[in-house]
């Protein structure tokens, strides 16, 4: 497999857009992530984010894309993004 076998989304609320002014602060998450595809979700108010990272697991082709969420830890040279996949119920 390869890194094109490693798809994940993960979801940003709306509301980190509208009421952060220090939006460069986002940059740790996409720079980890090659985004292909984005779907705004108004009732939920989220944005949902599909893409391609080597911190999403391979997945096997046409199997249901995982979804992550983001563990965001402080360190000493700022704030380090790891994605943690979402277990499935």
């Amino acid at each position: 497999m390869s890194f094109k076998d490693r798809k994940g989304y993960f979801s940003l609320s709306m509301d980190l857009f509208e009421h952060n002014h220090n939006l460069e602060n986002l940059l740790p998450i996409f720079a980890q992530v090659v985004v292909v595809d984005v779907e705004k979700r108004f009732i939920s108010k989220e944005i949902i984010y599909y893409g391609y990272s080597s911190f999403f697991d391979e997945i096997p082709e046409y199997s249901k894309i995982p979804a992550y969420d983001m563990l965001f830890t402080n360190t000493e040279v700022g704030v380090q993004v790891n994605f943690v996949r979402r277990i499935e119920r």
